[in-house]
């Protein structure tokens, strides 16, 4: 029989489940560990994320989806630590990748999947298993073998992927890469870059074992199907060996564009679940945030071999910073606020992300009124305008705190 899970573990399984199937749960979740961050980030930006008015006042509106957010506010930009700039970024990316998957079995191509770990253990620092990962993947791409086996596979190009976990046996970080590359076995292409990645990796005392689950290459079946995922969500799902080839591409675009929802497995966690932990009072998750901060710091998440975006008409790239700061696009405002205003609202606990579900649940022709009506019935000393209705009063200094 089976042990008992004790209760307070259960509690935690039953709310990740619920974070993760309930959007109005998820997004509380994604704003308590903001608020977390805003106190205890490392990283200036960081701290102002969602936070700091980026100009003479804040909106209030909902995009034609039905979904409401904020704008006026500093953005980060951090692909790695934010977990709201996050999801907007690799919601773009995804879309990205679900546009040259489909280009390239048009095309005729086949796209594989190729994996690289490296050995650790519980005192290995994040930050220079980091650079050692980035070192010697350079240097394999660079030398004359690698060059070799790509020109035999007839490989087209490829977008690679950092993704790290932490486990009882310490930070595991690894590469994926979805190659796109003429018909035929991409196994020697992956062996051939494995011993030369091993090669540049023993200058950096780091090990990684082909026969040990350092090495994993996949080829993805693709079918006409594949237009099925055109208008799935940034969640990915992970197929397995009786999946079919729409789950084969929804699993490589996601595995490789896996922004925040996605969950570490079995005993591994994701910096988002160590987030988390940490807005709920772990000390030890805490740490690992911190440690996760400064190592991922100007680190690209995503990268494209070059010439491939142009190869498959796919748009040219956006910067992390850019994505994240398009806060505007499509969103209706509902109510202005100005920054002493905002920053009530803000310091208040639930006040912002329970404004967001105001508005979606109100009819809209009264969206403003609700919105008032909340801040008297909660009676906050925030003042909302109308967008467009009068000129606003001249805005006074908010406080430059940090209280969350």
């Amino acid at each position: 029989m089976q042990a008992p899970v004790a209760p307070n573990r259960a509690a935690r399984r039953a709310a990740s489940r619920d974070v993760a199937n309930n959007p109005v749960s998820r997004r509380r979740a994604q704003v308590k560990a903001r608020r977390w961050l805003w106190r205890e980030s490392a990283l200036h930006r960081v701290q102002s994320c969602g936070r700091v008015p980026a100009g003479q006042s804040v909106d209030l509106g909902i995009r034609e989806e039905g979904r409401a957010g904020w704008s006026g506010l500093v953005t980060c930009g951090s692909v790695h630590s934010c977990p709201v700039c996050s999801e907007r970024i690799w919601a773009e990316r995804a879309e990205e990748l679900r546009k040259l998957l489909m280009a390239a079995h048009a095309e005729g191509y086949s796209v594989s999947m190729v994996t690289f770990t490296v050995r650790h253990t519980a005192g290995d620092a994040l930050g220079p298993q980091l650079d050692a990962l980035n070192d010697a993947w350079a240097v394999a791409q660079a030398s004359s073998a690698v060059k070799g086996a790509k020109l035999g596979l007839g490989f087209v190009g490829m977008v690679r992927r950092l993704e790290i976990t932490d486990g009882a046996h310490g930070w595991h970080p690894h590469l994926h890469a979805l190659v796109i590359h003429a018909p035929g076995d991409p196994g020697l292409l992956g062996q051939v870059m494995h011993r030369a990645f091993c090669s540049r990796l023993k200058r950096h005392n780091v090990e990684s074992w082909a026969t040990n689950g350092g090495l994993d290459v996949r080829q993805l079946t693709l079918d006409e199907s594949l237009e099925e995922i055109a208008g799935y969500a940034t969640k990915g799902a992970y197929g397995d060996e009786t999946a079919s080839p729409v789950d084969e591409a929804r699993r490589a675009a996601y595995e490789v564009a896996g922004g925040r929802s996605k969950l570490g497995r079995r005993s591994s966690r994701s910096h988002w679940q160590n987030l988390d932990s940490a807005a709920a009072g772990d000390r030890r998750a805490a740490a690992r945030v911190h440690e996760y901060e400064r190592a991922t710091k100007g680190r690209r998440a995503l990268t494209w071999t070059n010439g491939l975006r142009e190869r498959f008409a796919i748009a040219e790239e956006r910067s992390d910073e850019e994505i994240a700061a398009d806060t505007d696009h499509g969103l209706d405002a509902v109510a202005t606020f100005l920054p002493a205003d905002w920053a009530v609202i803000r310091r208040d606990e639930t006040a912002a992300v329970d404004l967001l579900e105001v508005v979606e649940g109100a009819t809209p022709a009264l969206r403003f009124e609700a919105v008032a009506a909340y801040l008297r019935a909660r009676d906050l000393d925030a003042t909302a305008y109308r967008p467009g209705d009068q000129p606003l009063p001249t805005p006074k200094e908010p406080p430059d705190d940090l209280g969350a």
